[in-house]
């Protein structure tokens, strides 16, 4: 499960109701998501004792029922979770959610993750070996800042180190390619086989394009 976005504020206005996510499926394909929504925390708490509702819509279209939790007099946040829904190529959702009196100035963050479930088509290479960030050690080829801040929408290419040394770097010498999401962690893994590669990783005007050794065993 990868995050698509998340979507923070500080000081949303949630009495009777606010928006708290606009996102564009900017892709060409379908997606699956799930939404969470955390309401409040210790510094822009909710105002608490009563029910907390979270109203979807896809393209204006409202998806009943709204997600709701109940939350105790004196409590400061809760955790929503939206239903999985069908997201489109190009069409927006957006989540509104509907709070208590006097909840004018809350904190929401709001994750979208990507849970579609994994087709063949996904699946980048001929090989044997399954490889994403989490491959020779959790994280390890997650793509990052210096300051450890993820990198999304980074694109990477799996290349023979053979190919890659000798100026071979075009669409048929790609053995595998992906892009990362909103926390720098790779959106589909590639099934490459045993053997030495080059990853170019690379995504302009934001980060220096650089190249990764990596050994691929069983």
């Amino acid at each position: 499960m990868t995050s698509l976005s998340q979507q923070i504020n500080n000081d949303t206005n949630i009495d009777p109701s606010g928006q708290i996510l606009l996102y564009t499926n900017a892709t060409d394909a379908e997606v699956v998501i799930l939404c969470e929504i955390e309401l409040g925390n210790d510094a822009d708490p909710i105002v608490g004792g009563g029910v907390y509702s979270v109203r979807a819509a896809i393209d204006d279209v409202e998806i009943i029922p709204d997600s709701q939790v109940i939350a105790r007099s004196g409590q400061t946040k809760v955790v929503i979770q939206s239903r999985h829904l069908v997201l489109a190529a190009g069409a927006t959702i957006k989540l509104l959610a509907l709070g208590r009196t006097g909840d004018v100035d809350v904190y929401s963050r709001v994750t979208i993750y990507d849970v579609t479930p994994l087709r063949n088509t996904d699946l980048f290479g001929t090989g044997t070996v399954v490889v994403d960030h989490n491959y020779g050690g959790a994280d390890t080829l997650r793509i990052a800042t210096a300051a450890g801040v993820g990198i999304q929408d980074a694109e990477i290419r799996a290349y023979l180190a053979t190919d890659y040394d000798n100026n071979q770097r075009n669409p048929t010498t790609v053995r595998g390619k992906t892009n990362t999401d909103v926390n720098g962690r790779w959106r589909s893994v590639l099934m490459l086989a045993i053997g030495t590669y080059k990853l170019l990783i690379s995504k302009p005007s934001q980060i220096q394009t650089k190249v990764i050794t990596l050994e691929v065993t069983e």
